[in-house]
């Protein structure tokens, strides 16, 4: 018996609710339905090294993996016309390519991640929209963003402080985030 929990997500400005299905159990081997991953047992696929070694990082790897699980055929609901519409696999891939061109991310998604998505209705799976971008998703910018939202520069003496109160100073000590990968 499956259990299922309710996701709720904010959709075109309405918050929407889905069924999702985590790990039922330890005897359901749900990687198992997307084909690499078939042969790999429960032993190995919880160990955070082979999740590692087995992510999808860049977007031919992505595209490569929903040409292999996505059906022929997906379904699609767009919500201007409110109508449901069938598209090809491809289609649906071609609209992911236009989701990851517009991300400002990398990619980097565990066999874990990818094995819980339902590829059967990925359009309307909370995890895909997390993880997998798609073009036709995507909204406009509001008109005022901007990336100083609190007008820092016009208080920073120097790049990388900023001094807005006289008994207090704030340091930004890197402007990016490193990460080393580091082997045992």
């Amino acid at each position: 018996m499956r259990h299922f929990r309710r996701v709720f997500l904010l959709q075109y400005g309405n918050w929407r609710s889905y069924r999702y299905s985590p790990v039922a159990s330890s005897r359901d081997l749900y990687w198992q339905k997307i084909s690499r991953w078939k042969n790999v047992d429960t032993e190995a696929f919880l160990t955070y090294k082979w999740q590692t070694a087995n992510s999808v990082q860049n977007s031919l790897q992505l595209y490569n993996l929903l040409a292999s699980v996505l059906p022929e055929r997906v379904l699609v609901a767009l919500p201007s016309q409110r109508t449901d519409n069938l598209v090809s696999a491809t289609d649906f891939i071609e609209d992911v390519r236009e989701g990851v061109g517009k991300a400002p991310m990398s990619i980097r998604i565990t066999p874990h991640i990818l094995s819980a998505i339902d590829w059967q209705n990925p359009v309307d799976d909370p995890l895909r929209r997390q993880f997998v971008p798609l073009g036709s998703q995507t909204q406009l910018d509001h008109p005022k963003l901007s990336l100083d939202s609190l007008s820092e520069t016009e208080d920073s003496p120097v790049k990388g402080l900023v001094y807005r109160y006289s008994d207090k100073a704030l340091f930004l000590g890197l402007f990016t985030v490193i990460i080393s990968q580091v082997r045992v």
